[in-house]
């Protein structure tokens, strides 16, 4: 649409100047010229596709009349670009450059759309083009109403109209380029780049090329062709499509008045506009390149709101597209972009069919029980007809996989509810759906094929590590990368240790499965929800001096944020319902055990624990974050929802950490006996409850042998307990010893 109403705009104003009296004195042969019986208005004509400016083009279409019969010519038929150029130069002098150079695209616009040569332009075409013009001021003055004027009451109605008036402009439009372009021989076409440089370089106009540009692979999408170029084949082509492809731009641009039923209707509805943009996309070479990395790169930077330097992501945009999507990494062809609309209108899809399933009473039902989830019925709705049968097998599949798999959903408020009852809700579990989508296609792009199913992947802690530096720089966005590069290691295996240790789903195989990684996804968003409305508290009630940069990356003492840490976070932000656990423990534990707590979590969490380092944006997220993985695990493993772990819970627990404690004696040696390597792992189990009971390794291997032979092995763990285990996993016998500000509350 924009590119008819830079045509209109640029035929309207080229007629206004050339049938103006000017500002300069004229001959009396001009006289002739000018007497005509209307009288033009500018300023009607610059209002083109607002108003109703039918007179004032039919008086230009007058005044050009004038034209023709004042200038001599060679062909009466025709008025070439040369003899149209010395009549301005003559008659215009003071604003000639200017409307010379409107006049060559003039003719080159009338080159396209009408076939006629590229110096001339027939008189009869001349005609054709008012009528042209006048059509398309009677349906924008008509489109612009509607647009204005649509709500949520009148949107069918309205979006009906604009169809109509769509359908009436291709019509007249193709009749008059038709007709124009009968028995006149071969194709004509035009550089739309360098027209639009030529448009630009005349005085007021100042268009965004570089946006422009980036958008120009459209035109090679809807109507093939090189996506500089456009033919007069490939223009008819695209007012064919236009009706289509406008309507499928309202209904997404006013998606947020449209009247949906529910939250179903709104992804079907997204799903339906996918198709609707397949059946438009262009039938050609599907390895033709539509558009590049930096293409996208600028397309992305426009998006609204957006103040983020997207150049950054480049290299992780090439990643993305080598990983995710395939070929090559700076390229997107056709076969790519049809890929990449088809995967997310399954995601449409798959959510669509969530959400009339659990709307279902037989299934809704199941999902409020405070209950594990076995076992589903399969159901055979209405709906399900949207779908083909072996869509709706895997769907069901998928369903069922995530309500027997998710143990903590999100709500509407960002926050998920870490408690001993089971809080399941809709858009939870369809959040639960999404984020499972999108890690299940991150592990088949890294991750590394089960010996058991073709279908499963795992990511291991070095395809982890390579995960995390071809991300990087959207790590640093959301302020998680560490500033040491000594430090990324640690992020890594502190990354993978959380995951697959302290979750619901964790099995402690060492490496991460769809199931830990879709929860880590989530707690992950939590985190970051919850550090963001911390800073925000913190500064706002003042409780903290900030001796960071700035609001947006502060720096807090780390004594003053120990002090007020529980106290925000369940007095302040009133966190008790989301966070029942760790409220209880913050309930029931003395102020000197809470601190011991979170000290032990701040000697995992946090890349420097120096006296003097400062509390950062991602300290305060990677703290919240770890706090969560313990919740996560307490309640797992917390079957009698006593908030603590006993001693059958304890045992219970240890098939998840026995190859993490066996990794430890095995980097230590000189904590456990010296024995043959048949027998290294006997000890694991007692050198789990050690650990738990002490919260630090033996001393000694005479300590740790008493213990093993001859002391009660019924171990209670609180939370301390299993936070010391957690900062012992990473920071080994540092976490034995007191921190380096333990004078510090």
């Amino acid at each position: 649409m924009r590119q008819f109403q830079l045509y209109i705009v640029t035929i309207s104003l080229l007629l206004l100047i050339l049938s103006s009296c000017g500002d300069d004195p004229k001959d009396n042969a001009s006289a002739s010229f000018v007497k005509v019986d209307c009288t033009l208005d500018p300023d009607v004509l610059a209002k083109i596709l607002k108003v109703d400016a039918k007179a004032q083009l039919k008086c230009l279409e007058k005044n050009f009349s004038a034209f023709e019969r004042y200038v001599e010519r060679e062909n009466d038929d025709y008025i070439s670009q040369d003899q149209l150029g010395n009549f301005i130069f003559k008659f215009f002098q003071k604003n000639s450059a200017k409307i010379f150079s409107a006049m060559k695209l003039f003719f080159k616009i009338n080159m396209l759309v009408l076939n006629d040569q590229s110096n001339r332009i027939s008189t009869e075409n001349i005609r054709k083009m008012t009528a042209l013009l006048i059509t398309s001021n009677q349906e924008a003055i008509k489109l612009s109403s509607i647009l204005k004027n649509i709500n949520n009451a009148n949107f069918d109605k309205s979006r009906n109209e604009l169809k109509e008036s769509l359908h009436r402009f291709t019509r007249l439009t193709l009749d008059v380029i038709d007709a124009g372009n009968s028995g006149r021989g071969a194709d004509s076409n035009l550089n739309i780049k360098d027209f639009l440089k030529e448009l630009n370089s005349i005085e007021g106009v100042d268009l965004d090329l570089e946006t422009i540009n980036a958008f120009l692979f459209l035109k090679k999408l809807l109507v093939g062709g090189d996506s500089d170029v456009v033919t007069g084949q490939e223009l008819k082509s695209f007012i064919r499509k236009l009706p289509d492809v406008a309507t499928l731009v309202f209904d997404i641009y006013f998606t947020s008045i449209r009247p949906f039923r529910n939250d179903a209707d709104l992804f079907k509805f997204y799903a339906n506009k996918i198709s609707d943009l397949q059946h438009l996309i262009f039938t050609g070479n599907r390895n033709d390149v539509l558009f590049n990395v930096d293409d996208l790169i600028v397309i992305l930077q426009k998006i609204p709101n957006n103040t983020t330097e997207m150049a950054k992501f480049r290299n992780s945009l090439m990643v993305f597209k080598s990983k995710f999507v395939g070929g090559d990494p700076a390229d997107y062809t056709f076969d790519d972009f049809i890929f990449i609309i088809s995967d997310i209108k399954d995601l449409f899809k798959m959510v669509y069919f969530n959400y009339i399933t659990y709307s279902n009473a037989e299934i809704s039902t199941i999902m409020d029980l405070d209950a594990p989830i076995l076992s589903l019925p399969h159901l055979n709705l209405e709906e399900y007809s949207f779908f083909t049968p072996g869509e709706v097998r895997a769907l069901q599949e998928n369903f069922l996989t995530v309500a027997q798999k998710t143990r903590l959903f999100r709500t509407t408020e960002g926050l998920q509810f870490f408690t001993q009852n089971y809080h399941r809700t809709k858009y939870g579990f369809n959040e639960a759906s999404i984020i499972r989508w999108f890690v299940g296609r991150l592990h088949s792009s890294y991750g590394e094929r089960g010996a058991t199913s073709r279908n499963t992947y795992y990511i291991s802690l070095p395809i982890l590590h390579k995960f995390f530096n071809d991300f990087s720089p959207i790590l640093q966005e959301f302020d998680l990368w560490p500033a040491n590069p000594e430090e990324i290691i640690k992020f890594t295996e502190n990354t993978l240790n959380l995951t697959d240790l302290f979750q619901t789903n964790s099995n402690g195989d060492s490496r991460l499965d769809v199931n830990e990684s879709t929860e880590y996804a989530a707690l992950v968003i939590t985190a970051l929800n919850v550090g963001e409305r911390f800073r925000k508290t913190i500064l706002d009630l003042n409780l903290c001096e900030n001796s960071g940069e700035s609001a947006a990356k502060p720096a807090f003492d780390v004594g003053c944020f120990r002090q007020h840490y529980f106290s925000i976070l369940f007095e302040t932000l009133k966190y008790n319902d989301w966070f029942a656990t760790l409220y209880d423990y913050y309930k029931n534990a003395s102020p000197a055990d809470r601190m011991i707590y979170l000290k032990k979590i701040e000697m995992f969490a946090r890349d420097d624990i120096s006296p003097t380092a400062k509390i950062m944006n991602k300290d305060i997220v990677k703290i919240f974050g770890a706090m969560l993985c313990l919740e996560s695990a307490t309640i797992r493993f917390d079957l009698n929802r006593s908030n603590v772990l006993e001693p059958s819970e304890v045992d219970a627990s240890f098939v998840v950490y026995e190859n993490i404690i066996n990794k430890l004696m095995a980097e230590d040696k000189e904590a456990q006996p010296s024995t043959t390597s048949d027998d290294d792992n006997k000890y694991s189990l007692s050198t789990f409850k050690f650990l738990l009971k002490y919260m630090r390794a033996p001393n000694s291997t005479m300590e740790f042998l008493r213990f093993h032979w001859f002391q009660d092995k019924k171990i209670y763990a609180r939370r301390l307990n299993v936070g010391s285990l957690l900062c012992y996993v990473v920071r080994g016998d540092e976490c034995s010893k007191p921190m380096l500000d333990e004078e510090t509350p």
